[in-house]
């Protein structure tokens, strides 16, 4: 299960949406099949669409969100309190070590900013790394699809078309990982499955873009009938 699905779950449990049984039958299907969590209790009616939106807007869920921006207001709010106590303690004390406490505050307080930029500045770089492997992935995954499609026309049974079929599913699956709501990308990654006999996650994949865009539905819903009759 996906950070995501293990969030999804708790919070189903915690609003009696499912029990805990439901959530391990659930765990093993998402372990054995790499699908999410969410796709996996609708498809046994054990959630409802309606249910989605109000379990990831969870406080829990949203307390996971980066928030380094609050992180460095919080952070220099505190330092302000501590320089206030800190000027009243100074003003029985002499010009002088009054002038030395204040540089030192100071210091301190510089210190501290320059720490969360620090970790604020980090954060940023790993989900900016994160995102530039995510579209390699993506860009190999394509490449991979249309190399199989191509093979598989003029030879069908080449194992290299098994091969970049597998290859286009993981590149697929880096990409949603990081982007779940990227609707765009589902029925590619249903046209891998498909090619490769897996009809039922092709259908799967096809009915999670409709899901997250209604506008998609028109360009797919001949696929989605097509694999219908042919499951």
């Amino acid at each position: 299960m996906t950070p995501a699905d293990r969030d999804l779950a708790r919070q189903a449990i915690l609003r009696g949406r499912l029990t805990i049984d439901q959530v391990t039958a659930l765990r093993d299907d998402c372990d054995r099949t790499g699908r999410p969590l969410a796709d996996l209790a609708l498809e046994r009616g054990w959630l409802v669409p309606a249910d989605l939106p109000f379990l990831r807007e969870s406080p829990a869920h949203a307390r996971k969100r980066p928030a380094f921006e609050i992180l460095l207001v919080l952070s220099f709010l505190v330092l302000l309190g501590l320089l206030a106590i800190s000027f009243q303690r100074l003003l029985g004390r002499s010009r002088q070590e009054d002038r030395q406490a204040l540089e030192s505050l100071q210091k301190m307080a510089e210190g501290d900013r320059l720490h969360e930029q620090t970790r604020y500045d980090y954060g940023r770089k790993l989900v900016e790394q994160r995102e530039e492997v995510a579209r390699a992935s993506l860009a190999k995954a394509r490449s991979a699809l249309r190399s199989a499609e191509e093979k598989a026309r003029s030879a069908p049974d080449d194992p290299h078309v098994y091969l970049r079929l597998v290859e286009a599913v993981r590149g697929f699956n880096a990409w949603l990982d990081l982007h779940p709501e990227d609707a765009a990308v589902f029925p590619e990654r249903a046209r891998a499955w498909e090619l490769q006999g897996n009809l039922e996650r092709a259908l799967a994949d096809l009915e999670r873009a409709v899901w997250l865009r209604k506008d998609l539905e028109p360009a797919v819903k001949s696929r989605i009938e097509d694999l219908r009759r042919r499951k």
